[in-house]
């Protein structure tokens, strides 16, 4: 099987301990009802406001530390919040999230029980293209959710990209209006975003939590693994 997903090596020299928890979950019937699934993400989000009430979250170590690393990057983690940091916020101060499809609210129920960043990704509109964490090009283009206009990431700019379209923004703040997940999609990856040692545990659970639930529920056909320096694709090549 050619690689689903990659990080490029300069990434790694910048963040040597960058991780990415990889569930690949294939079969899936995305438009069905889950009530397994609405249960765990009603349940996920009790417990996170419960655990939350109060709490000043840029004190989070799960926040703190992509935090600092949005700040190495230049960027203002203020104005541009990991994804976890903007979903834990929504759910902290009593909204209730949206409930989008099974496959999206599995990821959220498991961002808020583990409190890391974790993206949804039909392969389908991949083409025969891998999923790419690496720095933006001139070359690359993002649409936003809403617009109908692309705009052009910053040079060197962390981005999730498909060849030159970019599907995340500043790593883990934004996805594109092509990386929604719809009803008809079959083949979904998640990427389970981290550093070791301070997020490691988590992003291993996340990855487990996903895999056994796409399993029990969708039924599907499961793939599981990690991207490191030492392992920079996934699947891991033979």
């Amino acid at each position: 099987m050619s690689a689903v997903f990659a990080v490029q090596p300069i990434v790694f020299e910048h963040v040597p301990n960058y991780l990415v928890g990889c569930v690949l979950a294939r079969g899936i019937d995305n438009a069905r009802s889950y009530p397994e699934i609405d249960r765990l993400l009603d349940d996920a989000e009790e417990q996170a406001l419960l655990a939350l009430a109060g709490a000043d979250l840029k004190e989070l170590p799960q926040v703190a530390i992509w935090r600092a690393q949005f700040s190495a990057q230049g960027w203002s983690p203020s104005r541009f919040p990991a994804s976890v940091e903007a979903l834990l916020k929504r759910v902290a101060r009593g909204d209730r999230l949206p409930r989008i499809n099974p496959v999206v609210d599995l990821a959220n129920a498991a961002v808020l029980r583990y409190r890391v960043p974790i993206g949804t990704h039909d392969i389908f509109t991949f083409d025969t293209s891998t999923l790419t964490v690496r720095p933006a090009t001139e070359h690359d283009a993002f649409t936003p959710m809403g617009s109908d206009e692309s705009e052009t990431p910053e040079l060197d700019e962390v981005v999730y990209a498909v060849g030159n379209q970019v599907r995340t923004r500043r790593w883990v703040w934004r996805q594109s209006a092509q990386a929604l997940i719809r009803q008809n999609a079959v083949d979904v990856f998640f990427p389970i975003d981290g550093f070791a040692p301070e997020t490691s545990s988590a992003v291993d659970e996340a990855t487990s939590f996903i895999a056994a639930v796409c399993r029990e529920q969708f039924d599907a056909q499961v793939i599981e693994g990690v991207v490191s320096a030492s392992q920079p694709e996934f699947p891991a090549s033979s």
